[in-house]
């Protein structure tokens, strides 16, 4: 894949050209792994990319009824599992145990909110991965083929909710 640079006055122009090359490279994994590109999968796919906050099956399913209203959930979950399988996508499992998906498939950790079941990207130094990897390894004997990091906590928003509740119950006292 040709790699393009270009210098852009709006941070719009340089999210929409990461999205639209990241669409591309999806489509060309499809094409590599010989699975059809159809017109849902498409729709799925940037679907998953455009609502940027690791969504679930329901959530990806209401976004693509806005461009195809005849879309099935099953249609919906058959090609997630696709997309899965050949590596464009990939499903998390949260603490909240609901899948959700993400269009990022290099590795990196994730923190979610025990209140509102929010997910972020984290990206830790690649040396804080390495150490993990590498103690793992050494500790259990295990050749460690891939890593995953889920980090939970308090959102800026529920936590801002729940330290304004906390100053109104300290007042009423």
């Amino acid at each position: 894949m040709e790699k393009r640079v270009l210098t852009v006055a709006s941070p719009l122009c340089i999210i929409r050209m990461i999205l639209v090359s990241s669409i591309s490279r999806g489509m060309a994994a499809m094409n590599r792994t010989q699975t059809r590109s159809t017109r849902q999968r498409r729709a799925i796919l940037e679907a998953i990319r455009s609502l940027h906050a690791h969504p679930t099956a329901d959530e990806v399913f209401f976004e693509v009824r806005k461009r195809l209203p005849r879309i099935s959930l099953g249609t919906v979950y058959r090609n997630l599992n696709v997309l899965v399988q050949q590596g464009t996508i990939a499903e998390l499992s949260t603490v909240e145990n609901v899948r959700r998906y993400d269009e990022d498939t290099v590795q990196h950790a994730h923190i979610a909110c025990t209140e509102c079941g929010r997910i972020s990207d984290v990206i830790p130094p690649s040396t804080a991965t390495e150490e993990i990897i590498r103690s793992a390894a050494q500790a259990t004997g295990y050749r460690v083929e891939k890593c995953h990091v889920e980090l939970t906590g308090l959102c800026p928003t529920c936590r801002n909710m729940q330290e304004q509740a906390q100053r109104g119950r300290e007042e009423v006292s």
